[in-house]
């Protein structure tokens, strides 16, 4: 498995960090209650370009973001 940057590191295990990328979780999640994909019924570049930062997301700490509401 890669080593992550100290930004990336920083990023996903300080807690205002935390709660920032939570808050982002949230807000596509919210975009998805909406519709299908980010940008509507069709996926588009912007549901296949998120796709790395969710998976980082859900990697780095496994058990916050399968609780994180």
């Amino acid at each position: 498995m890669p080593q992550l940057s100290t930004r990336v590191w920083t990023l996903c295990f300080g807690q205002a960090y935390r709660e920032e990328c939570e808050r982002f979780i949230s807000d596509l999640e919210g975009e998805l209650t909406k519709h299908k994909y980010l940008m509507g019924e069709y996926p588009s570049l912007a549901d296949y370009a998120i796709l790395p930062f969710i998976r980082q997301f859900s990697r780095v700490e496994r058990k916050w973001y399968l609780t994180a509401s």
